[in-house]
């Protein structure tokens, strides 16, 4: 949705919010979406 309203009204920066979305995911939840806790063993 973001990458449509984006091609939408600035056509330049359509690539490049992709990758922005992306990077504020893994900055946000670096494990991703769906990711669970590692356990360790030792």
């Amino acid at each position: 949705v973001a990458v449509a309203l984006t091609i939408q009204f600035m056509p330049a920066a359509a690539n490049a919010v992709m990758y922005v979305l992306m990077a504020l995911v893994l900055l946000a939840r670096p494990r991703g979406l769906f990711g669970e806790r590692w356990e360790r063993f030792e």
